[in-house]
């Protein structure tokens, strides 16, 4: 203690005494006067400090209070994000235990992202948030100035654009902050599949790739049938030769052309993406497309 305070204090385990009363005991004592330069500590004189001395300890404390309440932000305490019932983020400041984008699709739903602190003796009064979201996704309740005025905000919405996106929320608290966490948004582009280079026009090479999968035979019956691929290719499907015509089948995914999900491309369902291949600008053909609510394949062309 000497050495902190000087040769001329002493400390004794027994009851500091203000003016007026209060009592403190030696020990939080102790700890205040090594922690707070408000208090200038006891001098041989006696167990006296004077009043308003007595009353900087009294606010140190509380205000030592509190902030152990908030900089355990930075300590023990745990920032979680989950997507939907799924954890994708479980971080410390000393360690990362897991952290994974939040994903979505243009033009779907996303499965709602919420994030909070646990293990903090109070939960955050507010956070601050930096950087971007894409665009159709919002945060509940809605920011004033960067400001979520809540313990536990939510991020909903459809979004409209594609790409990765990364989110910074900060908490604040009663006396302290947390660290900006970061939380990317990883969103894919909700093409057609025959669109294999993802930019929203039907070239005359995709087109073929689904004419090829509208011939596949069975012996000499075209069937249009069709499967999901376990290896990879443009379209993550593959002809399936072996399914007979009237065969029924479930896949995990379905072309964007098979408007009916029955696994075969058909005669009609072809003539729909020539559809979309067909698109102009003008007396330009562009094969240009868009999504569009209501329609059979949930796209429209987009001249």
């Amino acid at each position: 203690m000497n050495s902190i305070l000087g040769s001329g204090f002493e400390f004794r385990l027994l009851i500091g005494r203000c003016r007026d009363g209060l009592h403190f005991s030696a020990l939080l004592l102790v700890a205040l006067l090594q922690r707070s330069p408000a208090l200038e500590g006891v001098t041989r004189m006696g167990e006296r400090i004077a009043i308003n001395r007595g009353v900087e300890v009294l606010r140190s404390g509380f205000a030592l209070a509190s902030l152990g309440a908030v900089q355990s932000l930075a300590g023990a305490t745990t920032f979680i994000a989950k997507q939907g019932s799924t954890p994708i983020i479980d971080a410390t400041p000393q360690q990362t235990r897991l952290r994974n984008p939040a994903t979505g699709t243009v033009g779907v739903a996303l499965n709602p992202v919420a994030f909070t602190y646990t293990g903090t003796p109070s939960a955050p009064q507010y956070w601050v948030i930096t950087g971007a979201l894409p665009q159709g996704l919002t945060i509940s309740p809605l920011p004033n100035s960067g400001v979520v005025s809540s313990p536990y905000p939510v991020i909903t919405g459809t979004p409209i654009e594609s790409g990765s996106f990364t989110l910074f929320a900060q908490a604040y608290g009663i006396g302290g902050r947390g660290i900006p966490e970061p939380i990317v948004f990883a969103v894919v582009a909700n093409v057609h599949s025959a669109d294999s280079d993802k930019n929203f026009k039907i070239s005359l090479l995709e087109l073929t790739r689904v004419i090829e999968l509208y011939n596949t035979r069975n012996g000499t019956t075209r069937t249009g049938c069709y499967a999901v691929a376990s290896t990879s290719t443009e379209d993550g499907f593959y002809p399936d030769a072996d399914r007979a015509s009237l065969a029924t089948v479930s896949l995990s995914s379905y072309h964007s052309a098979d408007s009916n999900r029955d696994g075969k491309v058909s005669l009609l369902e072809l003539t729909r993406v020539i559809e979309l291949y067909n698109t102009r600008t003008g007396s330009t053909r562009t094969g240009a497309y868009k999504l569009q609510t209501g329609t059979e394949d949930g796209f429209a062309p987009s001249p």
